[in-house]
């Protein structure tokens, strides 16, 4: 390994220093890809992602960091690991990476070409960061100038804030750890490993960012009641694209309410607010060893609205599970695509294959009403 690439930035050590240690930190892309749509045979195909994959990092330099302490340092590029189509196990693919030793991103594709797998640590890449590596291996381009020169220096060389936790802790995180927002309930039947399940989802014409994350808390609230642990106050962490950096770049807005309030208009408000909440706007030390605050501070649910994306004519659609992290351990994400299907997807960490397919399908049932 050579030549230092720069202090992990704010959002990175915010997930670095995160006390939960039961979540991977690996988020997880599925493209579904038609070949035969770009004139390929599966074999082209293949031979083509390997390509782009290898030259992956002269457009995101960290696919190929690995991290020092908390320096990102060059290492060599994530591979493609090519398996049979049917060997569909994303809970395997999202297991952890050692950082220090392998890429922040991990490749998998399917011998027929039918899909494409990017698992990649939330350290590292967010959601647009993903997308962005996705595009390249399927044969598009990376937004011009987002990953190069003295941008990339800029932002890879933020400086971690030092501060105490009492100069930190703004008076909605007092609030939250005085009234802590109910957990989801996890299933009867626990599963074995990580869930995700997704569907399609229904075009919706408009209030996108409130319809999607209002309809996700009823039907979790829902959930929880008929599994016998009804919730009080639901806790709503939305991820946001924040249109910049060259790797987690990620910006979240809060919403704390009690079940039988208008969620609406609670989440229009966190949607206007200007800043992170504090673990993440304030990544100290201290947070790695403050877990039971940070705990008090967890959502119900995360929901990811990843916007909207251009994707060559290969991708008919794309599947994006959060990571999942917290009590609940419950994260929806939302992936639409220009001229191609879009999908809704969850993933659980405590809630039962069948019971998060019953959820997720109650949740576009809202959707089209």
């Amino acid at each position: 390994m050579s030549g230092p690439f720069g202090i992990a930035n704010r959002q990175a050590l915010a997930v670095l220093r995160h006390p939960d240690r039961r979540t991977s930190w690996m988020g997880v892309l599925v493209a579904r890809t038609y070949p035969d749509a770009a004139g390929y045979s599966p074999a082209q195909f293949i031979d083509k992602v390997t390509e782009s994959a290898r030259v992956l990092p002269s457009s995101i330099p960290l696919a190929k960091a690995r991290l020092v302490g908390e320096q990102w340092v060059e290492g060599s590029p994530p591979a493609v690991e090519v398996v049979d189509a049917d060997q569909y196990e994303l809970s395997n693919l999202a297991r952890r990476v050692d950082l220090s030793r392998e890429p922040p991103v991990r490749l998998q594709m399917a011998s027929d070409g039918s899909w494409i797998a990017v698992a990649a640590h939330h350290a590292a890449f967010d959601g647009p960061a993903a997308m962005d590596a996705l595009r390249i291996l399927v044969g598009g381009t990376s937004p011009k100038n987002r990953y190069s020169g003295d941008f990339v220096r800029a932002t890879m060389n933020s400086r971690p804030i030092r501060r105490t936790v009492a100069a930190m802790l703004p008076m909605a995180e007092i609030r939250r750890l005085a009234f802590p927002a109910d957990r989801a309930a996890a299933s009867l039947s626990l599963p074995s490993a990580e869930v995700f399940v997704s569907s399609e989802l229904p075009r919706l014409n408009k209030d996108v960012a409130v319809r999607i994350p209002e309809a996700v808390l009823a039907e979790i609230a829902k959930f929880s009641a008929v599994q016998g642990r009804p919730c009080f106050r639901l806790g709503l962490t939305m991820g946001l694209e924040a249109g910049k950096g060259v790797s987690n770049a990620s910006t979240y807005r809060r919403v704390d309410i009690k079940v039988g309030e208008p969620m609406g208009d609670a989440i229009r408000r966190a949607l206007r607010e200007k800043s992170d909440p504090w673990e993440v706007a304030r990544p100290s030390k201290l947070i790695s060893y403050l877990g039971p605050v940070v705990d008090r501070l967890s959502d119900t649910v995360l929901v990811t609205n990843m916007g909207r994306y251009l994707m060559p004519p290969v991708v008919g659609a794309v599947e994006g599970y959060p990571v999942a992290r917290g009590r609940s351990a419950v994260s929806v994400g939302v992936v639409r695509l220009s001229g191609a299907s879009s999908t809704i997807s969850m993933r659980c960490r405590d809630i039962n294959k069948p019971d998060a397919k019953s959820i997720l399908s109650a949740i576009v049932g809202r959707l089209v009403r």
